[in-house]
């Protein structure tokens, strides 16, 4: 749920266009409830110490949605469940994701070993690495494409090993690349047309 919470806020920061901020009736999120509340409703609710004004830690709670994302966050990282997040807790949970991202990682360079490098050699020549590019990425290498493989094959072996891609991967200038032409035309529907 917090993911989909960042991406909206990224998304927003992100459009060039002036747009109306979210808000809670925006959002429909799948087992969560927003209760209905009028604006005095929520003043009433977020003024904890009714004291008929809203300080900063007050008003922290005025987004009911992001409110619950962090309550949930908060007790998916409290994994004993006594209110409160241990050091010993918070690094736990952060091993937890960096051993998830690091699965993915690894299951991903695999894929791309598996299934690109033909003569099983352990390493990535630069045709395997064209056939990566236009498969993977729908790019099309510039002719200056062996000259940058060059640069990312550090032992000088003539391919990329997993360790020398992954390299690649994290820091090759894509701007070097063009966008990969179709070799087939695709025929445009009937329904399509003349819509």
């Amino acid at each position: 749920f917090f993911p989909l919470l960042l991406l909206l806020s990224s998304l927003s920061l992100s459009l060039s266009a002036p747009i109306t901020p979210l808000t809670e009736d925006d959002l429909v999120v799948p087992g969560l409830s927003v209760p209905e509340e009028t604006p005095k409703e929520k003043f009433e609710r977020v003024d904890a110490n009714e004291d008929d004004e809203i300080n900063f830690d007050e008003f922290l709670h005025m987004d009911y949605v992001y409110e619950q994302a962090k309550k949930e966050e908060f007790e998916l990282l409290d994994s004993n469940k006594d209110g409160k997040i241990s050091k010993e807790e918070y690094d736990a949970n952060l091993n937890e994701q960096q051993t998830k991202r690091d699965e993915v990682k690894k299951s991903y360079f695999s894929g791309i070993f598996e299934e690109f490098d033909w003569d099983g050699g352990k390493s990535l020549s630069e045709e395997e690495l064209r056939k990566v590019f236009h498969s993977r990425f729908l790019l099309e290498p510039r002719a200056n494409f062996g000259h940058i493989i060059a640069g990312f094959d550090a032992d000088h072996s003539g391919g990329l090993d997993v360790n020398e891609y992954t390299k690649l991967d994290e820091e090759f200038p894509f701007d070097q690349t063009d966008p990969l032409k179709s070799t087939k035309k695709e025929k445009i529907p009937e329904k399509i047309k003349n819509f």
